[in-house]
């Protein structure tokens, strides 16, 4: 589907069935889905839609898009956010986070209880004071002394004496908690010979006597009662069992692929009319199963050409033993391959599938580049305006993409890996950290390139190809000293964590360089895709060109390094040599 979100209205509802929708970077997915659940829900009247994605920050972002577009076009939706961690839920999904939505209803519950059973008292034939007296006592006395009695029943079963030791206390306290309450409260004074379970009795009596109710007549009131104890505690438990009532009811249901399988939920036990996955080609099978098993239509949502299913090394190397195959090679790729990428490729696929070619994150060169490099040039440029701030930025940001090239700086360029698994450089972090103090020392451009940041948001991202180099570079950032307001304009991470994600300017640190012009994993594409594809405004390389250049030529960076070579500084690529650091 070319031109964004829009063009899904020529499609019909019985073509939407069990679809992959491909999206490249920044072709607006997202907004997509938003205005596809608002079809379903407006147009369609589905009542029951389940959104989940492989992380929690996609999840928060597609719902709240959703939300705010329903909102915008006056659909009513009522949505569920489920997550273990609160600190996982967006600030935008807090109120319909399910804990809350509980804690809500607990609060609204207690305040209103009395006026609730109040509301009976025709129905029941009783005073309407004598039902709230009966109510407000089984809530506030009844519950402290059948907790009371349980504590002094386990004491039976107890043979630990350090454990009879600890309990006794409590039970005391409990004990003259309710005698308190029951001579403050209600006049009622217990001799110490009598047990506080005759309280109840008591208590009763006396109520009954003040309003002229006979002892039968208060059975009733007395289930009633109960039942509003019994809302009381299951709204007060720790994993209150009423998850999987806003399972079944809200309209649209969300959380992570592996979140919503939890038991208590009941996902499996539901039916949906439509399931949306979001990045569903970083997920692998039993992920999208969790959520599948629950629909009557599917429709899968990702890029299989961006970041894939994340296995460890040993499960690859286990996986690789049982087959007989090498797990070095491309074999193992093939098997390790996203179940939506093979269904987005299959026959069904191709009928069945629609592709969204238009971007709007990256300025053109950025965007042509990434088209050439991993689309077959099939992604298109859609309108956007850069800032007109460059010009007064440090040399190497003045062109769109520019490849900082430490081949000059001979074998001080080499990667390291004398720090376990995972490689680092210091030539290119020492690169990353001198820029860096450049934009903060640039005067008129810091202030133009802050005036953008309408969401306190980074502004420039790092990315990092291995998670050492991340390390490297953040210890050796936290040690620097910048201008006020700059670190937070800063974000640093590796690009398995930045799929999803944009920046105005993004410096990519490469690291892998050696004599033997080893690709490692930067030979496959998807890794590099996505770190190309993050930035709107301005993207720079930093890395050993000569590396991709004659050895590697046929490898994604070596398609990229012919690229800027053949369209040249005219057309906004540029090659500049790294100079030895201040």
């Amino acid at each position: 589907m070319s031109g964004g979100y829009h063009t899904w209205s020529k499609f019909n509802a019985h073509r939407w069935s069990n679809l992959n929708a491909r999206r490249q970077p920044g072709t607006g997915k997202t907004e997509f889905i938003a205005a596809f659940v608002h079809f379903l829900v407006e147009k369609l009247n589905v009542r029951r839609i389940l959104l989940v994605s492989q992380s929690h920050e996609a999840v928060n972002t597609a719902a709240e898009r959703i939300r705010k577009h329903c909102g915008r076009l006056g659909t009513p939706l009522e949505v569920v956010r489920f997550s273990n961690r609160e600190g996982a839920v967006s600030h935008g999904l807090k109120d319909v986070y399910s804990h809350a939505i509980t804690a809500e209803k607990r609060e609204l519950f207690n305040a209103e209880y009395r006026y609730r059973v109040e509301a009976l008292s025709d129905a029941l034939g009783l005073d309407a004071e004598f039902i709230s007296k009966v109510v407000d006592a089984e809530l506030k006395l009844f519950k402290q002394i059948d907790h009371l009695e349980f504590l002094l029943k386990s004491f039976e079963n107890v043979d630990d004496e350090g454990d009879i030791k600890a309990l006794k206390p409590i039970a005391v306290e409990l004990d003259e908690g309710i005698r308190t309450k029951l001579h403050t409260d209600y006049g009622i004074t217990l001799s110490k010979e009598s047990s506080v379970s005759e309280a109840k009795s008591i208590l009763l009596s006396n109520i009954c006597s003040e309003y002229g109710v006979r002892p039968n007549e208060a059975k009733r009131v007395r289930a009633l009662a109960r039942i509003s104890r019994d809302i009381q505690d299951a709204l007060s438990a720790e994993r209150v069992n009423i998850d999987e009532f806003y399972a079944r009811s809200r309209q649209l249901v969300t959380g992570t692929c592996v979140g919503i399988g939890q038991g208590h939920i009941g996902i499996h036990d539901n039916i949906y009319d439509f399931v949306i996955i979001d990045e569903a080609a970083r997920s692998i099978a039993s992920e999208l199963a969790i959520a599948m098993q629950s629909a009557k239509r599917v429709l899968l949502v990702g890029d299989h050409l961006q970041l894939p299913p994340l296995y460890s090394d040993a499960h690859k190397s286990a996986l690789a033993r049982r087959l007989g195959i090498n797990d070095k090679h491309t074999e193992l790729d093939e098997v390790l391959r996203s179940d939506f990428a093979r269904a987005f490729n299959s026959g069904y696929g191709k009928q069945a599938s629609a592709t969204l070619l238009t971007q709007y994150r990256m300025a053109p060169p950025i965007g042509n580049l990434v088209s050439h490099t991993f689309y077959d040039g099939k992604l298109n440029n859609g309108n956007r305006a850069i800032p007109d701030i460059y010009a007064g930025a440090p040399s190497p940001l003045r062109s769109t993409v520019t490849w900082l090239d430490t081949s000059s700086l001979g074998e001080h360029a080499n990667h390291q890996s004398d720090r376990g698994v995972s490689i680092y450089n210091r030539c290119e972090a020492e690169q990353v950290i001198d820029l860096l103090k450049q934009i903060s020392e640039s005067g008129q451009f810091l202030n133009d390139l802050s005036d953008l940041n309408d969401k306190d948001d980074a502004l420039i991202g790092v990315i990092c190809m291995y998670a050492e180099q991340k390390r490297l570079i953040r210890q050796k950032f936290n040690q620097g000293i910048w201008s006020d307001g700059f670190k937070a304009l800063v974000k640093i991470d590796t690009v398995d964590s930045y799929q999803g994600k944009e920046n105005r300017i993004i410096i990519l640190s490469l690291t892998r360089s050696d004599k033997q012009k080893s690709p490692g994993f930067l030979r496959t594409p998807n890794r590099i895709n996505v770190a190309m594809s993050r930035a709107m405004d301005r993207l720079l390389v930093i890395g050993n060109a000569e590396m991709w250049k004659t050895h590697n030529k046929d490898k994604p960076l070596g398609q990229v390094v012919s690229y800027m070579n053949d369209m040249g500084e005219g057309a906004g690529y540029k090659f500049m040599s790294a100079k030895k650091t201040r």
